[in-house]
């Protein structure tokens, strides 16, 4: 599935939908991702195993810019 689709299919839920987050809650991840982004990048060529990376369940993430 790609991207666009995914939105769509979020678009279309009517029931089970996520809660909106509050605003502190915004800020929060807002502050958090700038402060990752101040860290030294790490070094992810030392490793040798399968990485699978995922948002848990009930994550309310901030939504990407455009």
């Amino acid at each position: 599935m790609i991207a666009q689709e995914v939105v769509a299919l979020i678009k279309s839920r009517g029931q089970q939908k996520d809660k909106r987050i509050k605003v502190s809650s915004y800020l929060r991840q807002l502050r958090a991702i700038h402060a990752w982004g101040q860290e030294k990048g790490a070094d992810f060529t030392t490793w040798r195993q399968p990485v699978l990376i995922v948002n848990g369940d009930h994550d309310a993430m901030v939504p990407r810019g455009r």
